[in-house]
């Protein structure tokens, strides 16, 4: 009697793919926005543009100072970094932190050959908490920095 070997399944391809490409998209847009910053001073008055919310409103949104903060931290000064805008130095490292995250388990993802494919709802509702999570903190953030004598303005 003969056996015959047949290979397990191999998992669905669409979601990997669209996650390493979207790592992948996340870190060049990064590498480019980083590249420009680094080229062009944004201390300088004119040099970037300007932000439209502020000189629509006179208040500062909560990108305000990213460009100066990701110029300071590309030069190595992450105090002054903070001085600008205080979420940009942990949302780079997020961001960063995330799409290695991503492209090391799309990598394991490859390498390991799983019998089963796991149910994709499980952990539907991480995005959700992340985005709204996201949306408390900057509209506070927007808020708190716009108070007269705020030290969070930039």
């Amino acid at each position: 009697m003969a056996t015959t070997y047949s290979a397990p399944p191999a998992p669905p391809r669409g979601r990997r793919d669209s996650r390493t490409v979207q790592a992948v998209a996340v870190l060049g847009a990064v590498s480019v926005a980083l590249v420009a910053v680094s080229w062009r001073d944004p201390h300088e008055t004119g040099s970037l543009g300007l932000c439209p919310f502020h000189a629509l409103t006179g208040m500062y949104c909560p990108g305000c100072g990213t460009l100066r903060a990701l110029h300071d931290v590309l030069h190595g000064n992450v105090a002054e970094a903070f001085g600008h805008n205080v979420l940009t130095v942990p949302a780079l490292a997020l961001l960063v932190a995330w799409a290695a995250w991503t492209l090391v388990g799309a990598r394991r993802r490859t390498l390991r050959v799983r019998g089963s494919v796991a149910t994709s709802g499980s952990r539907a509702w991480v995005p959700l908490v992340l985005s709204g999570t996201t949306l408390v903190v900057m509209v506070a953030f927007s808020v708190l920095r716009n108070l007269p004598g705020s030290a969070l303005a930039p």
